[in-house]
């Protein structure tokens, strides 16, 4: 996936403001985005059976910049994940491969919100950037 936009967002706002504030315009703009891909996923998991405890339990965490860049994760911070994980993927057992109606409902959930979240917070900074 190519990414449009972010270089010149980026020049605008480190014209405008310090570095710090920059590092902070861009974090209020990644939450803002994972608050949104949270209640998407909320959603996307509501399909599985007995999901209360796996859609309670999805959670973002903060704007982490070890690597370089800014990152922030999704997950779950609940017990049920790997139940979900056998129903999205199936499974095989005495050589009988099994399916429920959710299969693959995380997949397609990841595919769309790749472009949804990277506008999500395309708009976001625009916002900020005003």
């Amino acid at each position: 996936m190519t990414i449009k936009g972010f270089d010149e967002l980026q020049a605008k706002l480190r014209e405008k403001f310090s570095e710090a504030r920059v590092k902070a315009i861009e974090s209020k703009a990644l939450i803002a985005a994972a608050d949104e891909a949270v209640v998407d996923l909320k959603q996307t998991l509501g399909q599985f059976a007995n999901s209360g405890d796996t859609v309670e339990g999805v959670v973002h965490g903060n704007v982490s910049r070890s690597s370089g860049f800014p990152v922030i994760k999704i997950g779950n911070n609940g017990k049920h994940w790997r139940l979900v994980h056998l129903e999205n993927n199936g499974f095989t057992r005495n050589g009988k491969s099994y399916r429920y109606r959710s299969f693959g409902a995380l997949q397609k959930f990841s595919d769309l919100q790749g472009k949804k979240f990277v506008e999500s917070a395309q708009k976001n900074l625009k916002e900020l950037i005003k």
